[in-house]
């Protein structure tokens, strides 16, 4: 995941456009940097007194996604090891000190949040207001640069925030959506392993070519606008840190339980132990069956 930014916009309220270069390498790129910088942009473009999809913000959200991606990377988590066992530990003072955080990112008072839940607002929307000088930034993932191809404005890529400068290192979460290769029913029993041998060869070519060759060159010189050392020196940096949270990868498995903060955010609430407290149960139970299907392979 990564964050873009408009650097005409954010040159028009801080002066330098290349600000955020330093910041983030400082390690002072925080959640209350993000509000300190966004702080009173709003513009009532349209003139007619309603905040809507015509007028200018610091920032826009899909708040059935991006709330992961302010949320992990800030250092929250879902599962530890106990007695080498994973546990559930989602209500803990760190994750809700960073869901109170977010929630005041979401739905601060000192700056109007553009908020949109369709495909299109992610897809077209969002990206179409970065381009046109009407968002200071997007939150995202590398492959949006693709939505950005014909923006006339300079734009930079930063990681998501850190929760404070205490936090040792930035972290760029890997999203949960993946692509599934499967083997149709019709194959005939003396294929599969064919098939299959044929399958992981590919994927091993994608991940040793296709993607440093993606990164190397699509995004870091046909799609980016900043060959400087501190904008590459990011780039690296945001490539390097990506990780994910056991609770992220098996979400689905575990009742949802860690996209609660998708819950919250979506439905204006910050309270973290009530939103769990309804999941524990049935999260803790189908961690233990999770548990038992992988103990049952060896």
């Amino acid at each position: 995941d990564c964050i873009y930014f408009n650097k005409t916009v954010y040159e028009k309220y801080h002066g330098s456009r290349d600000e955020l270069y330093d910041i983030v390498l400082d390690g002072k790129w925080t959640l209350d940097k993000l509000l300190e910088v966004t702080k009173d942009t709003y513009e009532d473009l349209n003139k007619n007194n309603t905040a809507d999809k015509d007028d200018a913000y610091g920032y826009g959200f899909i708040t059935l996604t991006n709330p992961d991606h302010l949320y992990y990377p800030a250092g929250a988590h879902t599962i530890i090891m106990e007695n080498d066992r994973p546990v559930l530990d989602v209500v803990n003072e760190n994750n809700i000190n960073i869901t109170e955080k977010i929630f005041e990112v979401f739905y601060n008072d000192s700056s109007i949040v553009y908020k949109g839940n369709e495909l299109e607002d992610q897809q077209v929307t969002i990206p179409n207001k970065l381009a046109s000088d009407e968002f200071m930034f997007m939150f995202g993932l590398f492959y949006f640069s693709d939505f950005l191809r014909n923006m006339e404005s300079d734009y930079g890529i930063i990681p998501h925030p850190k929760y404070d400068e205490s936090q040792p290192e930035y972290k760029s979460l890997v999203h949960d959506g993946a692509p599934l290769v499967s083997i149709p029913v019709t194959a005939s029993d003396e294929d599969i392993d064919d098939i299959a041998a044929v399958i992981e060869e590919m994927a091993f070519q994608g991940y040793s070519l296709v993607t440093p060759e993606y990164y190397n060159v699509v995004l870091k010189q046909k799609y980016s606008r900043d060959s400087s050392e501190k904008a590459m020196q990011i780039l690296d940096m945001i490539r390097a840190n990506a990780f994910t949270d056991t609770g992220y990868v098996y979400n689905f498995a575990l009742d949802n339980v860690a996209l609660i903060i998708r819950d919250l955010m979506y439905n204006e609430q910050s309270n973290l132990a009530t939103a769990y407290a309804a999941k524990e149960s049935a999260a803790n139970a189908k961690l233990d069956e999770l548990i038992k299907a992988y103990t049952e392979l060896e």
